[in-house]
């Protein structure tokens, strides 16, 4: 399981994510200690995703494909 510090590093390198199902450019607007804030290209609102919440990719909430989409860019989704 990544650390906080190394789901960060990662995030840091990429500007963007793709969500899979819906073909929708997430901007990475900043990378924090434990959150990252995207900007959907398709609405415009922002998201602020905690580290844990792409660690639990797999559960139902909100922000589900962002979440998976940043999973799998940090290689957390086994892809």
């Amino acid at each position: 399981m990544l650390s906080d510090g190394q789901i960060a590093a990662r995030l840091s390198k990429l500007d963007h994510v793709k969500t899979i199902a819906l073909n929708v450019v997430n901007t990475i607007v900043s990378v924090e200690h434990d959150t990252v804030r995207v900007r959907s290209e398709r609405t415009g609102n922002d998201r602020r995703i905690r580290f844990s919440e792409i660690r639990a990719w797999r559960r139902r909430g909100s922000n589900g494909r962002v979440r998976r989409a940043l999973a799998r860019a940090v290689g957390l989704d086994g892809a």
